[in-house]
């Protein structure tokens, strides 16, 4: 009996996760509104630089992204006036999980279910709805004989992650590369 009734429990908290995962994508899909876009800076390093940097960040700061996002919204017949709403919550000191060097198999699964248990239990804030989209953006010090890591958006996830530099010299391409992790979300299939 007590099997079954496991059993019965798994499958329902199963049909709940398939359930919401295929109303929000379908949500978005059809973008009648606009989406909220929550961006997560995250202090990839403690330098006092990068923390002011981050801490002077406000939505107007990725004004661009908003423009960009409804110009490429009306190619494919979404015509609003704000298709995104953006919002910087307060910085983040703890890293998310490392992405793997391989891009296939197991390793990609495991890295994928420990960053959803990362950004479930790093991405909510105090009265603070969570956001249809997650954008955890790593600012680290400008360093040119070091390479950013790869950066990366997950439709299913409803989440990305952007490796960005602490620094108003950089802030368009930043901005750019949030974008293209956003963009992820909406028009890969």
């Amino acid at each position: 009996m007590i099997r079954f009734l496991r059993i019965g429990i798994l499958l329902t908290v199963l049909l709940i996760v398939v359930g919401s995962q295929w109303l929000t994508s379908n949500r978005l899909s059809r973008w009648e509104k606009p989406l909220w876009v929550t961006i997560y800076p995250i202090l990839a390093t403690q330098d006092s630089s990068v923390r002011g940097y981050v801490q002077s960040l406000k939505p107007e700061s990725f004004q661009g992204i908003g423009l960009f996002i409804g110009q490429q919204a009306a190619r494919y017949g979404h015509q609003l006036a704000n298709p995104i709403i953006i919002r910087v919550v307060q910085p983040l000191t703890t890293l998310p999980p490392v992405l793997p060097a391989e891009n296939y198999g197991i390793k990609v699964a495991l890295w994928s279910l420990k960053m959803r248990w990362w950004a479930w239990k790093n991405g909510r804030q105090k009265e603070l709805a969570p956001g249809d989209i997650r954008m955890f953006v790593l600012y680290q010090k400008a360093n040119p004989e070091i390479q950013l890591e790869r950066s990366v958006g997950t439709k299913n996830g409803g989440y990305g992650i952007v490796n960005a530099v602490a620094s108003p010299h950089r802030a368009a391409r930043d901005r750019i590369v949030i974008s293209h992790e956003f963009a992820a979300h909406l028009w890969c299939q």
